[in-house]
């Protein structure tokens, strides 16, 4: 089996009998996407209320930390069934050997843009 990460499709894979899949990223990029707007939203709201008493270095208020908590969690599901969902995929079709695509540089020196960039930057790509 070999596998390929993007960010649309998350996970495209391909097994040695000719059968291939999909796991799209779209859920993924909608919960940051979502998480990054709330938290922007009520950490600019902290900020302007913490500025007014005079504080001149503001603390991250607990909902903030909160929020930052969830998407931690939402996200580590969301990877994990994902995963849980290939290595059943693995097992049905006898796989012994996964094959993973290489990620080294695959954001470096590129210019995405303002509305790309809130889409791709907050993916963390971890290659072992």
């Amino acid at each position: 089996m070999s596998l390929d990460f993007g960010i649309n499709n998350l996970l495209s894979g391909a097994m040695y009998d000719g059968t291939s899949f999909i796991h799209s990223g779209r859920q993924l990029l909608s919960l940051n996407r979502y998480f990054d707007k709330t938290i922007s939203y009520y950490d600019s709201l902290s900020d302007a209320q913490q500025a007014a008493k005079g504080v001149k270095y503001p603390k991250q208020s607990k909902r903030v930390s909160v929020l930052y908590e969830k998407r931690r969690k939402q996200v580590h599901h969301f990877l994990h069934t994902m995963s849980r969902a290939v290595i059943n995929t693995a097992i049905e079709h006898g796989v012994n050997t996964i094959v993973v695509g290489d990620l080294t540089g695959i954001r470096e020196e590129k210019n995405f843009g303002v509305i790309t960039n809130q889409t791709h930057i907050p993916l963390t790509f971890r290659g072992k």
